[in-house]
């Protein structure tokens, strides 16, 4: 089967550019030359698709590439997903529906909605999606496109059982093949002044503060979990080798420094 990995729709209709951060916050502005933030939980949903299935997988990103909805349809159109999935901001919400019901009416794809607007309200988004995963989910993508029995897969609505948060060491390197990381790279962001990638070297937040969508949307309880020092090591390796202009790398998770180890 072929499996699209859809970062939002670049360009509304009203032509603000989507800032889509959709870990913490998604924001949106008429200056289209604004950068993109790299999708970092689709990106290895992309990797672990790639790594545990025989599926074509591809990976999208219509904020990166600034695509309107024309656009964005033409270019994954010309793919003809059999599963479409996407990571949906409230902000996004709108745009990234009407986007996935085009590509559901030219070819019969089925629509997978994951993120912090499908995990608030699922009933609503699954009105047009065939599954609706709450909280995280790379996983539980998986477990839909390895042909899992639908009521047996933890963490995917309307299914009541919780998934227990995965380990962030037996995760590949992010997607840097069908979009590069540098392409993401700032400068860019006024406080950056240098080339820099994004990277993760944990996930989740000690705390569960009343304001933040990661310890009350995400993951809906304190969940740090830090990847092992020399996991992070190689990827930054493998990213000074392949990135040879890179100049630096922005820590970018919720608590970079939540051990003393």
């Amino acid at each position: 089967m072929k499996i699209a990995i859809c970062n939002s729709v670049g360009i509304d209709a009203d032509g603000y550019a989507m800032i889509h951060s959709p870990s913490r916050w998604t924001n949106s502005t008429k200056d289209h030359s604004i950068f993109t933030y790299y999708p970092w939980q689709l990106a290895y949903c992309s990797s672990i698709l790639k790594r545990d299935t025989d599926h074509e997988v591809k990976f999208f990103d219509g904020c990166l590439e600034k695509w309107d909805h024309d656009t964005f349809v033409e270019k994954v159109s010309d793919f003809g997903p059999d599963y479409l999935v996407m990571d949906c901001a409230t902000r996004t919400i709108e745009a990234d529906s009407l986007f996935a019901k085009e590509i559901k009416k030219r070819f019969g794809t089925k629509l997978i909605f994951c993120g912090p607007h499908p995990t608030t309200f699922p009933e609503e988004v699954s009105e047009y999606a065939d599954h609706v995963i709450l909280r995280e989910y790379e996983m539980v993508v998986r477990d839909i496109l390895q042909g899992k029995a639908l009521p047996d897969i933890m963490g995917l609505w309307p299914n009541t059982n919780i998934r227990p948060p995965l380990d962030v060491n037996d995760l590949p390197l992010p997607e840097d093949d069908d979009v590069s990381r540098l392409a993401y790279g700032m400068p860019g962001e006024p406080s950056s002044e240098y080339l820099e990638i994004q990277a993760y070297a944990s996930r989740g937040c000690p705390l569960s503060c009343t304001f933040c969508v990661c310890g009350n949307i995400s993951y809906q309880r304190p969940n740090w979990r830090p990847r092992n020092t020399d996991n992070v090591i190689y990827e930054l390796q493998t990213l000074r080798e392949k990135y040879p202009q890179l100049e630096g790398i922005f820590f970018d998770e919720e608590v970079h420094n939540g051990s003393k180890k």
